[in-house]
């Protein structure tokens, strides 16, 4: 095989890292790699690809891809091999694989890949090979400089002991006229930490082990969480690595003057749950912080692993259910093997390709999570430390160190570390462990958890500065880890196939969605603790949860994303709100063929003309080529969405690939024909209607008033087949009185039989608006990190040279690099204040922030703008055909006005796509410019060789000249990219307003800007387009839902009487005919426990308008029993709850009469008293309608049902199922 180049690059095609074997040019790889993407296929592990006479062998690698070039003639099975060996070379040098850890590693990757691949040809090595011959140790050096350490702590040991006789000498001599202090000191003893024997809990600083021995103790200020490598410990590991070699070469022990007692007798090995069980999971997680002497936290950042070691073979295909909390901005990354939608959707973790098992005997790292709490959290550090220094400047120096619980989690092992190398201190601290050895003092506090949260350790030394004790060092163990994560349930996919979901509300007021095999897969609560859940409904096909909050707020969740897809408000801001009161969601058809058999679907109907099927006259079709045409979708076609980058104000549901296909879903011909309606009562009395999950038709008021107030909503029925929905609804006065409102929603049956493509396609451009705001703040902020940190800089060198020379820094680089001559204030700047180290900041800021704005543009802006386009252009051609006497809401003049405003946007984002390329590629030859004068002018002119001119001969002058004059101090990325004020944006408004197309007004802008002129700085700008956008689109959004709010009407309304409060109000609709049917209404009369009220509505419903023609009623009254509880089962049976001499029972009650009911009704009066009710004993009840006896001791009493759907059932005794919960909440 010839491997011509090895690559690791972006998604987007750019290189990261690359290293060529054979003599190709640069502008050649970067040209294949750039054409690669677009021949790659992500949703496989590794592949191979071909252009032209070479073959792209690649893998992705999380966010990036690790790419072979070879020639169509090398073996591709050899190829392949190679690829897996550089990822591993990849994985094992980077902890995470992303473009900054890339670069950090790049040495390392480089050497790497040199060892293994030489002149194009493949290096037989093994990974562990490679590690040894880039890590190139000694041993026989290593064994030498740990002979040579211990050597030196042997004679600091002796100097310690002698200074320590002396010490005790001269006390003694002190003391000697003193009888009351006895004649020897008394010292603290040290007692070693014991180690903790749960195996569940992590060491926060376990990385730092593995660290190599330096030879001398950093200082600085502040404090540090870590741990240090003993020397012992090395020595111990290379012992064990050489065996008996190491025994030969150091003969004598390394401290012979103080004996060693005997080791203790070592106790059996047992057995760990690593070894014990098939499948083990092992979480571990460190804390890196840095405090203040005064004990504010400046820095903190956690980390974890969850790692998966599985022994049996027969379990490897195994899926684990987590607990995953996003707090403290934690960001959570799994293995690239590892499904990450599935893990977005319901944090499980489980193979991409589910066929294949994980390793055996192997563990591996399925997750990872890193998090950089903010400092001023007051819960970000389990345990708090503050440091006081009393003395200096001769005076001995008096130290304390003091700890303070502030977490709820109790700490173990917990070890204070403080750098010291002074003689033996004096501790005040009598009740203190601790221990001087080496370089450092160990206080050791042990547990520390409520009954011992807070303590103090205190010293005093005679001589040394104060900054030698820092940085001090804390180690400690914790149960519990810092983020919440953890494994609730491994489950073999085999056998995983329940998709039913339940559902429970907790009593903090959370919502929890679980399966029926206990899995928990969603979890929301609210930030403010008054709040609590109102109501809760499924849509129709159970894609999306809807759950009403107190303060007026409607989530709709995604069931397979978890996701908050959408929210709104049903009510104002200057509304009082006193909460939801009922919430209904269901399906209806559209338009006037209420049965829908007559015809078949026009998708069918085109699939038929172009295959040419015979057999489409007999099929009845309904041929209609405009409606055809509407309903083709090429949105499919096109490319699927970005994810955003979570944090900050970034919107959740854009965050993860699940949520987006929720939010985004194609539009589906065959649900044309169908709308879902939601309606949210309040209250208040108002009544909010949506149809397509978001789009909102607008407030209702209730059409009842009593004592001025209005009724509220408190209960809703429909059926499919009926653009007339049943409200039921109640007063507010001390009676409350029900009465029964029919509405009338004709826009589903006398609108325009686009209605299903306008709603949803409206609802798909309203979240585009929404995906291309968020872009926009997006590119602001990378904007702003590429301009904040260099100007900083160049503010600082612009005041000196002001004051200095009259000059600017722009004046003096262009001088720099035109003549090689640099002034003195601009040497001095770069020598001294930029350096190497602000040159790479600087060089980081922009090359991140603009190919983060590049990869916005292109990946994200563009297909967004691509995708608006499509549906506008659907929407004008509907409303060109409609005419402009149509009721669609809207005309194509105001289509056209915003698909201007679209491709102004368009014009934008192109202009600054191109913008960004040209500085990249110029920054590219300032910032080597940058760096070559920086190393220039810091080293002596004597000893600059062949390598400076090399390299300067390598920078492109004409680049850097056309970097400093025209965008390092001014890009005109600026002239795009920026805050709009609220000024400028009603000023520019009004400009737009005065009837220019905003298109050609923006071209001629571009040109003036081009040439130098003066021009409207605020139109181009992509702040002003967006919001210019929304605003236009949402009055189109306006014209839409009053158009349709214009087509629903209230019926007259029907009191029907009162209704005891604790127990429910059912409605239930039933179909006659395509124009009739019927409304039952059941519920128990105030006062009377023991009846049940059934009240029969007959609907006639013409041209999508309902009058009541008959209002009829029934009592029962079920012997000298209690209703709990009561509810419709089917179109023919009401199940009640129903508690007679202590026992509770189920009875079937059959109230439809064209069904066998042997119910009588008769007309409704007002008043329950003049009705005539149907009396029945406790034996007749038992007799007629028992159908399950609940028996029992009393431990559990049914308090009442809720009934589910059995969907796609056929037979009427398996629509429903039953289930019953106690007081206790416990299901029967």
């Amino acid at each position: 095989m010839v491997v011509l180049a090895a690559s690791i690059c972006t998604r987007g095609g750019k290189a990261v890292l690359s290293r060529q074997f054979r003599e190709m040019q640069r502008s050649r790889i970067e040209a294949l790699l750039a054409s690669f993407p677009k021949l790659a296929d992500s949703s496989t592990q590794h592949t191979t690809v071909e252009q032209d006479n070479v073959r792209f062998v690649y893998q992705p690698l999380d966010e990036l891809y690790m790419v072979l070039i070879t020639n169509k003639q090398s073996n591709i099975l050899q190829d392949i091999d190679s690829l897996h060996l550089f990822a591993q070379v990849v994985t094992s040098t980077c902890r995470t694989l992303d473009e900054r850890e890339i670069l950090k590693n790049a040495y390392e990757l480089l050497s790497a890949f040199d060892e293994l691949v030489t002149l194009g040809y493949r290096e037989n090595l093994t990974i562990s090979q490679i590690k040894t011959f880039l890590e190139m140790e000694s041993h026989e050096e290593r064994i030498q400089e740990i002979i040579s350490r211990n050597k030196e702590l042997e004679a600091t040991e002796e100097r310690k002991r002698k200074a320590k006789q002396l010490e005790m000498q001269r006390k003694e001599v002190s003391r000697s006229g003193r009888s009351a202090i006895p004649s020897r000191p008394q010292y603290p003893t040290y007692t070693p930490p014991t180690q903790s024997a749960n195996t569940e809990t992590y060491d926060s600083y376990e990385a730092a082990k593995n660290k190599s021995f330096k030879a001398s103790t950093p200082r600085g200020k502040g404090m540090q969480l870590g741990k240090k490598s003993k020397t012992t410990d090395m020595f111990e590991r290379v012992r064990g690595d050489l065996g008996a070699e190491v025994e030969e070469t150091v003969s004598s022990p390394l401290i012979p003057n103080h004996p060693t007692p005997a080791a203790a007798e070592q106790p059996p090995h047992t057995p760990s749950a690593l070894d014990r069980d098939a499948i083990h999971v092992t979480i571990s997680e460190s804390i890196n912080a840095k405090l203040s002497r005064d004990g504010s936290l400046n820095s903190l950042e956690v980390k974890g692993d969850l790692n998966l070691r599985i022994s049996d073979p027969t379990l490897t295909k195994v899926k684990l259910d987590l607990v995953a909390n996003q707090s403290h901005g934690v960001q959570f990354r799994t293995h690239p093997n590892v499904d990450k939608g599935v893990f977005s959707g319901s944090k499980a973790i489980q193979m991409s390709n589910v066929s294949k098992g994980f390793p055996v005997n192997n563990s591996v790292g399925v997750l990872r999570w890193r998090a950089q709490p903010k400092t001023d959290d007051t819960s970000a550090l389990p345990i708090q430390f503050t440091v006081w220094v009393v003395g200096g400047q001769g005076d001995p120096l008096n130290i304390t160190v003091e700890y303070e619980l502030t977490g709820e989690d109790p700490l173990q092992d917990v070890t204070v570390i403080i750098p010291y190398a002074s003689s033996e201190p004096a501790v005040s601290s009598f009740d203190a462990t601790y221990e001087v050895s080496g370089d450092s003092l160990e206080w050791t506090i042990g547990s520390v958890d409520s009954s011992n949260g807070a303590g103090s350790f205190e010293f005093e030394v005679q001589d040394g500065d104060e900054n030698d004790f820092f940085p001090m060092q804390i180690k400690f163990a914790k149960t519990n880890p810092f983020i919440d994560v953890d494994v609730t349930n491994v489950t073999l996919l085999e056998l995983n196939e329940a998709v039913d979901f339940s559902k429970d509300i907790n009593t903090d007021q959370q919502v929890l969605i679980y399966r029926l095999n206990g899995q928990r897969v969603y979890g929301a609560a609210q930030k403010v603790n008054t709040l609590r859940v109102e109501k809760i409904s499924w849509k129709p096909n159970g894609q999306l949860l809807a759950i009403a909050w107190s303060d007026g707020s409607v989530r709709l969740v995604g069931a397979e994303s978890a996701k908050v897809v959408h929210h709104f408000t049903t009510t104002s801001d200057d509304e009082e709100f006193s909460g939801v009161t009922c919430m209904g969601w269901s399906s209806n058809t559209i338009g006037r063929r209420v049965e829908g058999k007559s015809s078949k679907l026009v998708p069918d109907t085109l699939k038929k003309i172009i295959r040419d099927e015979p057999d489409l006259s007999a099929g009845k079709a309904v041929l209609n080529l405009p409606r055809d045409l509407a309903l083709l979708d090429i949105e499919p076609s096109l490319p699927k969405l970005s994810v955003l980058p979570a944090g900050g104000t970034s919107d959740e549901v854009f965050s993860s690939r699940s949520s987006l296909d929720a939010l985004f879903r194609p539009f589906n011909p065959e649900d044309n024909d169908m709308a879902d309606v939601m309606i949210v009562g309040t209250k208040e009395g108002n009544i909010h209607l949506s149809i397509y999950d978001s789009f909102v038709v607008g407030f209702f008021k209730a059409p009842i008033t009593a004592q001025r107030r209005p009724a509220y909503l408190v209960s809703y029925a429909s059926h499919k087949l009926y653009s007339t929905h049943a409200l039921l609804m109640k007063t507010t006065e001390s009676e409350e009185r029900i009465y029964f409102v029919p509405m009338d929603l004709r826009f589903l049956s006398a609108s325009s039989e686009y209605l299903s493509i306008l709603a949803s396609r409206s609802t798909a451009l309203e979240n585009l608006l929404r995906y291309i705001n968020q872009i926009q703040s997006l590119m602001l902020a990378e904007w702003k990190s590429t301009q904040e940190l260099p100007s900083r800089f160049l503010r600082n060198i612009n005041e000196t040279l002001a004051e200095q020379d009259n000059r600017d820094i722009v004046q003096a680089l262009y001088h720099s690099v035109a003549t090689g001559h640099t002034f003195p204030a601009v040497r001095e700047w770069l020598v001294d204040e930029l350096t190497e180290r602000g040159h790479k900041r600087w060089d980081k800021a922009v090359v991140s922030g603009l190919e983060n704005l590049r990869r916005l543009v292109h990946e994200d802006m563009l297909p967004a703008l691509d995708r608006c386009s499509v549906i506008l252009s659907r929407l004008n051609g509907i409303a060109k055909f409609q005419g402009p006497d149509s009721s669609l809401g809207f005309s194509s003049a105001q289509i056209t006005s915003i698909m201007d405003t679209v491709a102004s946007l368009h014009l934008v984002s192109a202009k600054i796509l191109l913008q960004v390329v040209d500085e990249l590629e110029l920054f590219a030859s300032f910032s080597a410019w940058l760096r070559y004068e920086i190393d220039r002018l810091a080293s002596d002119t004597s000893s600059q060789s062949d390598d400076n001119a090399e390299k300067e001969a390598s920078i492109d002058h004409g680049k850097v000249l056309l970097y400093i004059q025209t965008v390092m101090t001014n890009s005109p990325l600026a002239a795009f990219i920026g805050e709009v004020t609220p000024e400028d944006y009603e000023d520019e408004n009004a400009y737009v307003r005065k009837g220019f197309q905003i298109f050609d007004l923006l071209t001629r802008q571009l040109e003036k800007q081009e040439q130098g002129l003066r021009y409207r700085k605020t139109l181009p700008q992509v702040g002003f387009l967006c919001k210019y956008l929304r605003i236009q689109a949402a009055a189109i959004f306006t014209q839409i839902a009053d158009a349709e709010k214009s087509n629903v009407l209230f019926g007259r309304a029907s009191e029907l009487g009162m209704a005891q409060n604790d127990i429910p109000i059912e409605m239930k609709m039933n179909i006659i005919d395509r124009n009739a049917c019927y409304i039952y209404i059941t519920f128990v009369p105030k006062g009377s426990l023991n009846q049940v009220q059934i009240i029969q509505i007959e609907l006639f419903i013409e041209n999508g308008i309902s009058t009541i023609r008959s209002t009829n009623s029934s009592i029962l009254q079920l012997g000298d029993g209690r209703i709990k509880d009561l509810k419709f089962m089917d179109d023919s049976t009401i199940l009640v709850l129903w508690e007679a001499n202590g026992e509770s029972n189920l009875l079937g009650i059959p109230y439809n009469t064209g069904c066998g009911a042997h119910i009588k009704y008769q007309p409704h009066r007002l008043s329950a008293s003049r009705s005539k009710a149907i009396i029945l004993s406790n034996e007749e009840v038992i007799e007629k309608f028992l159908q399950t006896e609940f028996v029992g001791e009393g431990s559990i009493a049914p308090e009442n049902m809720i009934i589910r759907p059995q969907i796609g059932s056929k037979r009427s005794d398996d629509m429903k199922k039953i289930s019953h919960c106690s007081q206790r909440q416990t299901s029967l």
